[in-house]
């Protein structure tokens, strides 16, 4: 079977700036318009159908190789967190389970695209995440993925303590060019 690169030192790839988190739930498509000029882009799972042909699309983080048809427009670097993938742009990288404390007596081991991509970012040196298309209630309700919502607000807790900022797209529209009379 096909060998998996490892992801290479990524120290200081992002320094200084912000990097947009993009997931794929149903207000994603909306909420890229507020991708600013500078920021770079890390693609989470089917997120990278709404920005597989965006300039600053860095990265894909799968760590299941779930990208979606989408994912074929982009020739930017997947990050998968399995050794074998055999894709040309894959790139191995053993993303560690978070225990999260998702109730008073349930501590789970879970691994997330979203918090390696979120810790991706840091790593490479990012002022700032701007989570972009991201749904943890209906993702935890629908997807089988118990204990996101607790995991992600944890590990935020984590990278807002290390210095990481964190912020989140909102639904708001732009402000109209036109005064109402």
């Amino acid at each position: 079977s096909a060998m998996t690169l490892p992801l290479p030192d990524i120290a200081g790839r992002y320094a200084g700036r912000t990097v947009a988190v993009v997931g794929n739930a149903a207000n994603a498509a909306w909420q890229v318009r507020q991708i600013a000029d500078g920021m770079a882009i890390i693609a989470v799972n089917r997120g990278v159908q709404h920005v597989a042909h965006h300039p600053a699309l860095d990265c894909m983080v799968s760590l299941d190789a779930n990208w979606g048809h989408a994912a074929k427009y982009a020739t930017c670097p997947r990050i998968v967190g399995f050794d074998g993938c055999d894709h040309r742009h894959a790139y191995y990288y053993p993303a560690p389970h978070e225990v999260v404390q998702a109730g008073p007596s349930q501590v789970l081991h879970i691994r997330s695209n979203l918090i390696t991509a979120l810790r991706l970012a840091h790593r490479g040196g990012a002022a700032g995440v701007l989570l972009v298309g991201i749904d943890l209630p209906h993702y935890q309700a629908h997807y089988n993925a118990p204990g996101i919502v607790a995991g992600v607000a944890q590990a935020c807790a984590q990278l807002q303590a290390a210095g990481l900022q964190v912020t989140w797209a909102n639904n708001e529209s732009p402000a109209s060019a036109e005064v109402a009379p």
